[in-house]
């Protein structure tokens, strides 16, 4: 539970078991040395946690060991306080001299990153250390939010303190080995401070000066669209100081109202399948999801004029982790429980008619029935009266969930949603200063095909020049369902069953987000025929240029994948000369794959040509040098995930 719960003041922690070699030199006998040595024992039990699992982790022991290591850390500072100015001025001692200018800013560090964890262990216990709760899961996390404020705040405080001490640490003077890790702990701090101030605002999310309201939108990644799937289902959660107020969901069609000044959709949505109205099934076709969901939110506000503070967005397979984590629910009229395996079946079921039935306006009307069923089931479950396992269960899952963009959030209140973009919760379109990559793939064409389409990707990056660096990008795309079909693009339901829904082909409007400036150099794109497409008019696969979402540059084009196909398109462009950053004798090239939500796991495969006249230094494991000079590696794309690679001249 600890390290979900604090996991990112947990792993700063974890890699400060450097501490008692950068304050050796300044060791004495008697109280400072045993001071020293209880807190090299203390970090050192708590750098094994990463590798406990987490029922194993005794919560009373780690919790004595992150007290006794603050206040050591605290004590030792002062008995060596007095040896600081005489320890900054030591940098030439041979060996050692790095080490004793750098201990003083270290412990400081140390007794501010203590002290955070320390409070937020004493702040949570009640909610880490339950059996059995009294209480509904969402009051329990209210009520534990808002006594802990206290410890939040000094951990907060702690957090910033931490900080200033880091930049007092001069990197460039320590050992490669300890510069590296002290690199990783500073890493994670942005993370961390925005963790704990997130907590202190989380419990105004949950409604503590007046109930809120959040538009639901249930995404089924079988119809991929840009922040998860097509918007299935709607409805609205409220809730007042913790307690929930109101769920609800529904066919997101039941929020249609065509009597309602709709605005025009944009414009490929419009062309590509004849949509008049813009409307809140079709809201999320920005691949940045806070601007997809204040499209949303306006839609919505505009057809049921009601407001809502904010919009949770997710996919079949958060429903997946929360059954893995609370277990089966029983669906009324249901002979079987509803589990983490059977519940595509049971989804895919009970959307279609039922044996010997034929489509009608009362299967229609009733299709989707099931989301609320089982969305009552699961809130019931998941609310009522949680014991430690499943909290623990729920911890646990909360890190797949995040990283791989099954749950997304998007609050009105700027600082919630500034925390939550630090996060990495809000689905934010986010480059880096580097080189950026993000395929986004749409699924216009109405089928439920989408995990049946496997996706390779290859991506050649070019920095011969690093002046003028250029990129290859090859996309393919194979339909799996050999069953031949003719490709009509439109809607239709076949015999009523979900697996008709599956064999269909695929057009897909995709989509490459790559960094500011980037130029299309040349391209390959397949044409489509007229009679392939709801507009009966020619695409002649020609790439879009535009300008992307936050300072990107967005190539776009339409593909027509039939069963049992292979197809595959390629660009090929000018980067920026930013993405190669030149410091001295080195150069460095870092590149950012950001995944698409509701995506399936992606394979990457990345070929780099060095600078002319640059060798790669400290080059990771996972890359290797072919024989033609190029570096190449393969990235799964399970989350987001970034490469970087350090060249030094020869």
């Amino acid at each position: 539970m600890l390290k979900n719960v604090l996991n990112p003041i947990a792993r700063l922690l974890f890699r400060l078991g450097l501490v008692a070699v950068l304050c050796a030199p300044l060791l004495w006998l008697g109280r400072a040395t045993w001071l020293a040595v209880r807190l090299q024992a203390n970090l050192t039990a708590l750098a094994d946690l990463p590798d406990t699992t987490t029922d194993q982790i005794d919560f009373d022991q780690v919790k004595r060991q992150i007290h006794e290591a603050r206040a050591d850390a605290s004590d030792l500072q002062e008995q060596l306080a007095p040896l600081s100015p005489v320890t900054a001025q030591l940098g030439g001692v041979p060996n050692i001299g790095s080490s004793l200018v750098a201990s003083a800013p270290l412990l400081d560090y140390i007794v501010n990153l203590t002290t955070a964890a320390d409070e937020l262990l004493t702040g949570f216990e009640p909610l880490v250390k339950v059996e059995v709760s009294t209480q509904p899961l969402s009051q329990s996390v209210y009520n534990t939010l808002l006594a802990a404020q206290p410890q939040i705040a000094t951990a907060h405080e702690a957090l910033a303190r931490a900080t200033l001490a880091s930049e007092q640490i001069e990197l460039e003077s320590l050992p490669i080995e300890i510069r590296s890790k002290v690199e990783k702990v500073n890493s994670l701090l942005p993370l961390a401070q925005q963790g704990v101030a997130f907590l202190n605002a989380a419990p105004n999310l949950l409604g503590r000066d007046a109930p809120r309201t959040y538009l639901l939108l249930a995404q089924n990644s079988d119809e991929l669209r840009p922040t998860g799937g097509f918007i299935s289902g709607a409805g609205v959660v409220k809730v007042f100081r913790g307690k929930v107020l109101e769920v609800s969901i529904a066919d997101s069609y039941q929020y249609d109202d065509f009597s309602k000044p709709y605005p025009y959709p944009p414009d490929p949505l419009r062309y590509y399948m004849q949509a008049d109205y813009w409307v809140l099934r079709d809201s999320n076709w920005s691949p940045d999801f806070p601007s997809a969901a204040r499209t949303a939110q306006s839609l919505f506000e505009l057809t049921t004029n009601q407001h809502v503070d904010g919009v949770v967005a997710f996919t079949p397979t958060l429903l997946q982790f929360v059954l893995r984590a609370v277990g089966p629910v029983q669906i009324p009229n249901l002979a079987e429980p509803v589990s983490a395996n059977n519940l595509f079946d049971y989804m895919h079921s009970a959307w279609s008619t039922a044996p010997g039935q034929k489509i009608s306006k009362e299967w229609w009307l009733h299709r989707k029935d099931f989301m609320r069923d089982l969305g009552q089931a699961l809130i019931a479950q998941v609310q009522g009266n949680p014991d430690r396992r499943t909290l623990v269960a729920l911890a646990k899952a909360l890190p797949p969930i995040i990283a791989g963009k099954h749950l997304l959030v998007y609050a009105e209140q700027p600082t919630l949603a500034a925390s939550l973009k630090a996060l990495h919760i809000d689905g934010s379109v986010a480059p880096t200063d580097g080189d950026y990559l993000f395929v986004v793939d749409t699924n216009i064409g109405w089928g439920k095909v989408n995990p049946f389409v496997k996706m390779a990707v290859s991506y050649q990056i070019d920095l011969s020049q690093p002046q003028a660096p250029q990129a290859t990008l090859q996309l393919s795309y194979t339909h799996t369902i050999k069953t031949q079909v003719v490709c009509e693009h439109k809607a239709k339901y076949g015999d009523g069953s979900y697996a008709a829904e599956t064999e269909r082909c695929y057009w897909d409007y995709w989509r490459v987000l790559t960094p500011a400036n980037t130029q299309l150099l040349e391209s390959s794109v397949h044409p489509i025929a007229g009679q392939f497409l709801l507009t009966k008019q020619d695409d002649a696969g020609r790439v879009v240029q535009l300008s992307g979402e936050n300072q990107t540059t967005e190539f776009a084009a339409l593909m027509l994948l039939p069963t049992g196909a292979t197809q595959t398109n390629s660009l090929r462009y000018q980067l920026p000369a930013t993405v190669v950053k030149a410091e001295r004798d080195l150069l460095t090239y870092q590149l950012k794959i950001q995944k698409q939500p509701g995506q399936q796991t992606v394979r990457y495969a990345l070929s780099l040509n060095p600078p002319t006249g640059y060798h790669a230094i400290h080059l990771p494991a996972e890359w290797k040098l072919t024989s033609q000079g190029a570096l190449t590696t393969t990235v799964v794309l399970d989350q987001d995930r970034v490469v970087k690679l350090v060249f030094q001249k020869d």
